[in-house]
Parts: structure tokens; C-alpha cells; sequence
């Protein structure tokens, strides 16, 4: 099967978009956000795999385990597998990431309710 482009809606206020590997025949999977919106992330989860999270733009508070930490643009985090983690954006600007997935497909294990991704 060809590759893919995947062109996003960059100036919309808020966006998501997904790639699971299985459909490529590759072993990852992505997720790519944006917003501008303040407090938006997913309920607290894990996956049985890596997942590497980059952060393009903005700032959000992870949760990784027990440990809370600010992150940045321009960092990398890199969550090990069965760890459970979340994150929340903080605003002002624009938050961007792209957060691939060690998996063909998607696999969470919710750990809280879930929050329909606010």
C-alpha cells in the first residue's frame, strides 16, 4: 500500500487526528492535536506499550505515575508501557502534539471515567 499525507485544519480552534499502523502494515500508530482550548486532554489511561509523546507548541501538565510535571514545546516525553498518565493544557497559545504510539493499533485501559476527551 502507498504512504499517506495527512494535511490538518491548523487554524481551526480545536482538532485531532489519528493514523492507526495496521492500515499502513507499520508498527505505530499516532495521534496529532491541536487546540487553543484550556484544560482539554484525555481521562488518566495506560497502554501495553511505549508511547512517545513530542509537544510542537504550548504547555500542559502530565501526569506520569505519581509524578506531575509541566511540559513544554520542544520537549519529548517517553512513557513506558502499563504506566498510567494523562495531561491537561494550560493555554494561553495554541498546544500542538504529536504522540506516536509503539503499536499497530490503538489499546488504552482507562483508569478514570471517561471525560470525552474535553
Amino acid at each position: 500500500m502507498a504512504g499517506s499525507f495527512h494535511s490538518p485544519r491548523t487554524s481551526a480552534p480545536h482538532w485531532a487526528a489519528s493514523l492507526e499502523g495496521t492500515s499502513y502494515g507499520v508498527d505505530v500508530s499516532y495521534i496529532h492535536l491541536s487546540t487553543t482550548r484550556v484544560d482539554v486532554g484525555p481521562p488518566l489511561h495506560q497502554h501495553p506499550y511505549a508511547e512517545v509523546v513530542m509537544i510542537r507548541r504550548g504547555q500542559a501538565m502530565f501526569t506520569l505515575g505519581t509524578e506531575q510535571f509541566l511540559a513544554r514545546a520542544g520537549q519529548t516525553l517517553i512513557i513506558p508501557s502499563d504506566t498510567p498518565h494523562t495531561f491537561r493544557t494550560l493555554g494561553p497559545e495554541r498546544y500542538e502534539s504529536v504522540a506516536t504510539h509503539l503499536s499497530r493499533e490503538f489499546v488504552s485501559e482507562l483508569l478514570e471515567a471517561d471525560n470525552d476527551f474535553r
